[in-house]
């Protein structure tokens, strides 16, 4: 739920200690928890990205794993954009671009920015997988199983163009007047295409649908 966070930062040098104290006043017959706790260093991001294209290149394949984390995405409040953040979208391209047999493994609950999209060799979404993520995951990589998932949402390529985002209220007041044209139909009538459409999904073989009939009426209650 990514509960209220204070920060201080403090330089620190090798062999010399800091001493840290937390206050913390509660009022009675409240429960809370106070933990204290230390971020490491910022990393080299520029040596960072070097070091990823160097082990692509030397590679077969690469995996690239990102996603969002409880800081951008979580059930106690809303997002406010879609990108992937700390460096992420900069390190697939890295990769990529070393390496064209790259998959990009994507950690989200959520749609996300991918701008990189066209440059890895594939895209797979494992969502938020659990304890063993990791395993379905090598299964799926190395052909045991099929990646056989479809998205239940619209992609937007960039969080501008998709349609929720103009919905505001005006003078406190929020009419709903888009009839049919909500999830991925709001799409078709302001001819935006997304970078992916609802349903969308591949896998490791191909299919056609033949003899498709759409009846010339049809009845409330039936699609």
């Amino acid at each position: 739920m990514n509960p209220p966070a204070r920060y201080a930062a403090a330089d620190l040098v090798a062999g010399r200690d800091v001493l840290l104290v937390a206050r913390r006043e509660l009022a009675p017959g409240t429960g809370r928890a106070t933990v204290v706790r230390a971020a490491p260093p910022a990393p080299d991001i520029a040596a960072a990205l070097a070091e990823a294209a160097r082990a692509a290149r030397e590679a077969d394949a690469a995996i690239v794993v990102v996603g969002t984390t409880e800081h951008g995405e979580s059930e106690g409040y809303d997002r406010t954009d879609l990108a992937l953040g700390a460096g992420q979208d900069a390190l697939v391209h890295a990769v990529a671009s070393a390496n064209p047999r790259t998959v990009a493994v994507v950690n989200s609950g959520g749609p996300v920015e991918m701008p990189w999209r066209e440059a890895a060799g594939a895209v797979l979404l494992a969502w938020f997988p659990g304890q063993e993520g990791g395993g379905g995951l090598a299964d799926v990589l190395f052909g045991r199983a099929e990646p056989g998932g479809r998205l239940p949402t619209t992609w937007p390529a960039v969080l501008a163009d998709a349609p929720v985002t103009r919905t505001r209220p005006v003078d406190g007041r929020l009419p709903y007047d888009e009839g049919l044209h909500v999830g991925h139909r709001g799409w078709l009538r302001q001819h935006r295409t997304p970078a992916y459409w609802f349903g969308h999904g591949l896998g490791y073989t191909t299919w056609t649908y033949e003899e498709l009939s759409v009846p010339p009426f049809w009845r409330a209650g039936r699609t």
